[in-house]
Formats: C-alpha cells, sequence, structure tokens
C-alpha cells in the first residue's frame, strides 16, 4: 500500500510524503505506482529547476519527501495542481492508497 501524507500550515501546502508501493500488480505492470512516480518526478523535477532553494528534495525507492521551505505563490500553485494530481490517482485506486492530510 502507499501511503500520501499531505500537511499544510496556515492553509499552506508545507510537505508531500509518499512511501511504500501499491502492489496493484506485477512489477513492471503497477498502473498506480507508475502513475504516482510519473507525477511525483514530473513536480519533482520541477521544483529543483525552478524553486531549488525553497525546497527540499528527498527520493529513494520506495520514499519520497517533498518540502516546502520558502513560500511563494508559485509554488502554492504548482503544490496545488500536484495536490490533485495525487487525489485523482487516490480517488480511483483508494484500495491500494493510505491518504491522510494534515494541518499544523
Amino acid at each position: 500500500m502507499v501511503k500520501i501524507d499531505i500537511v499544510k500550515k496556515q492553509g499552506l501546502f508545507h510537505s508531500f510524503l509518499i512511501k511504500g508501493h501499491a502492489n496493484s500488480n506485477e512489477l513492471g505492470k503497477d498502473l498506480v505506482c507508475s502513475g504516482l512516480t510519473a507525477i511525483t518526478t514530473g513536480f519533482m523535477n520541477s521544483l529543483d529547476n525552478l524553486f531549488p532553494k525553497q525546497t527540499k528534495l528527498l527520493a529513494k525507492q520506495g520514499y519520497v519527501l517533498i518540502k516546502i521551505l520558502v513560500n511563494s505563490d508559485n509554488i502554492q500553485l504548482s503544490s496545488k495542481i500536484f495536490y490533485y494530481q495525487l487525489l485523482t490517482i487516490y480517488q480511483q485506486n483508494k484500495q491500494f492508497i493510505n491518504w491522510k492530510e494534515f494541518e499544523e
């Protein structure tokens, strides 16, 4: 199961944690993991290129942590787009994803 934790502070996105594996199919045919990996990689690449000093990115096998260190309207907009992409995959695959949102 994939665990997705989204943390907001004062209503603004602060961090995204994505870990685990969906195991929705055999290795190489797991479309849930493939979809999550594709949008997460794209989001991380955009943050790394557009906001390298305002974000902290950590990626390992089956583990991604994205932290927003310095907020801006552009980072929040990018995060909102990422959030809705994740949410779409979650809504269609709830049996493979544990979704939690927190407000700090």
